[in-house]
């Protein structure tokens, strides 16, 4: 698992000049394979600390044979993040490499 914080530079840089508004934010690698024994259609990751702010980028899934995942997640209060692909396209061993989005604070 690899986690990495981050600040945007031209906000750091700027930050005297001009009232701008910095996010940090902690992401993610999630490696996951699937051990069902049955191809998977959908993908169901839980986390604890997130506040409730989670979020995927659907271009971030990154799972052989299946097409770009909607993220029904995206957008709720939850500490779940949902992936789904529509179509049983990881079979069974397949892995799966996603990159999530834990926001901590907004700073003005």
């Amino acid at each position: 698992m690899i986690k990495a914080n981050w600040f945007s530079i031209f906000g750091l840089l700027a930050a005297g000049a001009l009232p701008l508004s910095v996010e940090a934010a902690d992401k993610i690698v999630v490696c996951v394979q699937n051990t069902t024994g049955l191809s998977a259609s959908d993908l169901h990751v839980t986390f604890t600390g997130t506040g409730g702010n989670l979020y995927v980028d659907p271009f971030s899934v990154v799972a052989l044979f299946c097409p770009t995942p909607a993220v029904p997640s995206n957008g709720s209060v939850g500490n779940t993040a949902v992936i789904d692909w529509g179509t049983n396209c990881v079979g069974p061993g397949g892995l799966t490499r996603t990159i999530h989005s834990l926001p901590r604070f907004q700073a003005s």
